[in-house]
Formats: C-alpha cells, structure tokens, sequence
C-alpha cells in the first residue's frame, strides 16, 4: 500500500459517515483502490460511531481497517496508536470532521510515487463551521507551491505548520520508532514528525487544494489553551530534537511565537493581567529554550507591529481582528 489515510475518531458518528463516503467516492473515481486504504481508530465513542463504521466497512470496496479502543486511550496516544498500526510506505493524517479535495489526493499519490518523492507534505487550509459554512479565513491559501531541501531550513519554514493535523503526508518509515525512542507525546506531535523528517529528505508544501478544517468551539473540543497557549507542548518538539544546536532551537521558537501570535495576544480580551500572565508563563516555561526566555520579553513588543503591517499588506488585518478565538 502506497499511502494509507488515517483517521483518530470520537463522538462524530455523522462526521465520520460524511467523511468516509467522500473519500472512498475520491479513491474510486480515481483508481487508487490498490495504492490508498483508510485506517480508523474510534476512541471508545458512546454514540453511532461503531455502527457508522460497520456500515461503511461492509458497503465499501476500499481497503478499510477499524479499530475499537475498549477504552478512551486520549487524543495523543489515539494518534500515536494509528500510526504504528500503519503498514503503508506513507501514512495521511485527517480529522474526523476535516475534508480533504479530492484533486489533493491524487497529487499526493503522485509526489510520492515518484523517484524523488519528499518526506514531507504539507497543504494548505481553510477554515469551517460544524456546519461546513467558510468562516472566511485560511492558511496558506494562495501561496506558490514550494519544495524545501532537507536541512535547517525547510525545518524552521515548515516545522511551525503542524500545528494542524488534517491533511499532512508523512513517509512512514522509522517515524514511529523515533517518536517512541525519544518520548514525544504531547499535543503538538506532528510539529515533530515535520522537524524530524524535514532532516531526512525534503518537505513539499502543496498549497493548491486546501484542506477544509472544522472549527468546533472550544467548549465541543474538551482541551483548553491553559495560560501559555499550549507553548510548553510545542517547544517540547524542539527540545528533543537531536537535528539542531542551541540556537536553532530559540530560532524555532521565535518562528512559532511569530507566526502563531494569536495564541498569546488572545489573553489580552481577558484583561492585562492574564496577557501577562500568558507572556510570563512563555518565557519561564520549562520547555522554553534559555535563548528564548532572554529574547522573547525584548522581542514581545515588536512581534505586533510586524503582524500589522503583513496582514495590512494582505487585507486580512479587519478580518483577523473580528476573528474569535476560544480560550
């Protein structure tokens, strides 16, 4: 099997359905029964979730393996347990709820089928309702598709991407016995599995077919940004990354502090003082690079004046500061 898609799955029974019958539609009409298989992994799901996959299972003709947690094993280790059950030469990771364009797969199966082919796929995406309405923002869409040489590099321009699951392309290989050697499990394991593999070999980001990506409330996703935006959980990648030196690693940070500001700028609705918090609690976390704790309270004030001017640049600045973020 060339590439296997695998789907972690809880409580989204309707989800799940919607999401199997596109896919297995995608497969069909494209002939890649013998190169794509989806395998799922249902979390101990209370509602229609078992029955749903019966029913897909025994109606398709795609090469579809389930597999029933007796009991609820977590998010993290759901994911970690799809991917050592995975046989394929590459393995897609989707959310339950996340859809992929049927145009992106088929250009996946052909990058990686070929001599070349990157370590790494990384697609851009853009945002839903529950409902599946576009709430009007993205990432990446409209950017040129770029490869990335394995190196440093294509680690601090890519690595920060993966903080969204859906739709990212990993060779299999050694992954998970390198996840499993150096204790990765957290909430951000897929910041990692670019890091690492974008060492190995090159990284391609397809940005032509967006992943569409739910945006649930925060109450429906049962995890919380706590007082750091989840930082700790990320920077836990990068310090057990054996690829790079001390200064990469602060380089790393300061990339991911850039370009996901919001995690910390959203205190700010919740009064000073929990911003600073937030701020404080960055700079002495104990995932946070020492390097980092020096930079970033001097860097702090000028990360927003640099996000003004490329959203202004891009006429997306009214649009991201109307946008809610749940806490």
């Amino acid at each position: 099997m060339l590439l296997s898609i695998l789907i972690p799955t809880y409580n989204r029974a309707q989800c799940l359905r919607n999401n199997c019958a596109v896919l297995c539609s995608a497969i069909t009409a494209n002939g890649l029964e013998n190169k794509v298989g989806i395998v799922i992994s249902n979390n101990c799901s209370n509602d229609e979730t078992k029955m749903v996959l019966d029913e897909t299972v025994s109606s398709s003709a795609i090469d579809i393996t389930v597999y029933h947690q007796e009991k609820n094993i977590g998010s993290v280790r759901n994911v970690l347990f799809l991917l050592n059950q995975a046989k394929s030469d590459y393995v897609m990771f989707l959310g339950d709820d996340d859809y992929i364009d049927e145009n992106y797969l088929v250009d996946v199966c052909l990058c990686i089928s070929k001599v070349d082919a990157p370590t790494v796929i990384i697609p851009s995406n853009i945002a839903i309702s529950e409902s599946g309405e576009e709430l009007g923002y993205s990432r990446d869409v409209g950017f040129p598709r770029k490869s990335f040489p394995s190196g440093f590099k294509a680690c601090l321009n890519t690595s920060w991407r993966g903080h969204q699951m859906s739709g990212l392309v990993f060779l299999r290989d050694g992954l998970m016995e390198n996840v499993v050697d150096k204790g990765i499990c957290n909430m951000y394991l897929f910041i990692y599995f670019i890091a690492y593999l974008s060492f190995k070999g090159r990284v391609l980001h397809l940005t032509n077919y967006p992943v569409e990506v739910s945006r649930p409330s925060q109450q429906s996703k049962g995890w919380s940004y706590g007082d750091d935006g989840l930082m700790s959980e990320v920077f836990d990648n990068y310090r057990r990354l054996d690829e790079i030196n001390f200064i990469q690693r602060s380089l790393l940070e300061i990339k991911f502090l850039d370009e996901q500001y919001w995690r910390y700028f959203m205190y700010i609705k919740l009064g000073l003082p929990r911003f600073f918090r937030a701020i404080k609690s960055i700079a002495t976390g104990k995932n946070t690079s020492f390097l980092t704790k020096i930079l970033f309270p001097l860097i702090i004030v000028f990360i927003p004046f640099r996000r003004i001017v490329i959203l202004m640049s891009r006429g997306e600045l009214i649009q991201t500061l109307r946008r809610t973020v749940d806490i």
